[in-house]
């Protein structure tokens, strides 16, 4: 994803930014995302489901079922 600033130029996402759009408390992992690269925290970031997409979910599941009782 291209980041464009307000200064003009533009940058790729970083892998601590992608983590933290998903939804992930980056700031409680942080001594663990610094012993990897980038790279790999991008690929984190793409490959998983935040809490907050389980979470939504879960409660689109719930309220389903509670029309169906």
């Amino acid at each position: 994803m291209w980041i464009h600033r307000p200064d003009g130029q533009e940058r790729l996402l970083l892998g601590r930014e992608a983590l933290v759009l998903q939804g992930f408390p980056v700031r409680l992992v942080e001594e663990q995302l610094d012993q990897v690269t980038g790279a790999f925290q991008h690929d984190l970031a793409g490959n998983a489901m935040s809490f907050l997409v389980l979470l939504a979910v879960a409660q689109s599941a719930d309220r389903k079922s509670t029309r169906l009782n």
